[in-house]
């Protein structure tokens, strides 16, 4: 009876795992100086850092794998000139629109940084 269980259970994990969805967007940055940024998504309470993707400016990003819950996208220029943000554009979590993934294929796009 274990090892069913076990296997059900592991059909289950395997059936969640395929049918996480997404989180994507675009960063643009105004200037004339492309730069690296890291983007962090996480949630917010506690503050719990999921996944974290490098790109650089003008570039698009995606996470992937992600499970249903609230989530909050945070960038993290690597450069001086520019101050780390959250989306959309705001310098704090507590500004921060929270994103909603209510279903394991939701795909939200278009979360973009400026």
């Amino acid at each position: 009876m274990k090892k069913e269980m076990l296997v059900l259970l592991l059909f289950v994990m395997l059936g969640i795992m395929l049918n996480a969805g997404s989180i994507s967007g675009n960063v643009a940055v105004t200037g004339e100086e492309p730069i690296s940024c890291d983007i962090f998504l996480s949630h917010p309470n506690p503050n719990m850092v999921v996944q974290i993707i490098p790109v650089n400016s003008g570039e698009e990003y995606s996470f992937t794998d992600v499970y249903p819950g609230v989530y909050l996208v945070q960038i993290m220029p690597q450069s001086p000139h520019y101050l780390p943000e959250f989306y959309p554009g705001v310098p704090d979590p507590a500004s921060a629109e929270l994103l909603y993934l209510n279903n394991a294929s939701d795909e939200l796009t278009d979360i973009d940084s400026c």
